[in-house]
């Protein structure tokens, strides 16, 4: 129930910043784009084209950070979180993005954020034992793959893997593709 634009029985020792950040969302391995409309170093409003319904946990990639956090109220495309067991560095950083939004220019690391776009890939079986192991190997890809977007059949047979181009993403792609053959990855 909301009262003065607050839950009820919710406490804000620090007021919320406006502000307007690109980020992603991966909530389960999956990973959408969202806009913060604002923040404060125990949590965000976000807007994301996803459903998100409270006590969902979720991580907000913004710049190199990945921000654990709880939904706390959820009414269409806006979300409430509350960040949940931050570092001391990630504490900072969101504080940091406070003071930049109060100040009015966009925060340097966040700009980045807008670099690192997606990272495609093709994946393709050679034989059907391969076909058969490609099928759990996605599987794994979905559930285990931080930054994982999405994975498209292609008319020759092969699977076109798309994530999340952070540094993060990528090296934790890279340590699930270990375990398939990587001889015939192409990537774009």
């Amino acid at each position: 129930m909301l009262t003065g634009g607050k839950m009820s029985g919710e406490i804000r020792s620090e007021q919320r910043t406006a502000v307007k950040f690109n980020a992603l969302c991966d909530c389960n391995g999956t990973v959408t784009a969202c806009d913060i409309l604002d923040i404060s170093p125990q949590g965000a409003g976000i807007r994301i084209n996803s459903l998100l319904v409270a006590g969902d946990m979720v991580s907000i990639i913004l710049g190199e950070q990945c921000l654990p956090a709880k939904v706390i109220r959820a009414n269409g495309n806006m979300a409430g979180l509350w960040f949940q067991d931050l570092s001391a560095d990630q504490t900072s950083y969101i504080k940091w993005l406070c003071r930049k939004g109060l100040e009015g220019n966009p925060p340097r690391q966040e700009n980045n954020m807008v670099n690192f776009g997606t990272k495609v890939y093709e994946l393709k079986a050679g034989s059907e034992k391969d076909r058969g192991l490609m099928g759990l190997f996605l599987s794994s890809l979905k559930k285990n793959c931080k930054g994982f977007i999405a994975a498209d059949p292609m008319a020759n047979g092969s699977f076109q893997i798309v994530i999340s181009g952070s540094p993060s993403s990528v090296s934790s792609f890279e340590s699930l593709l270990m375990f398939w053959k990587a001889g015939s990855l192409i990537v774009k």
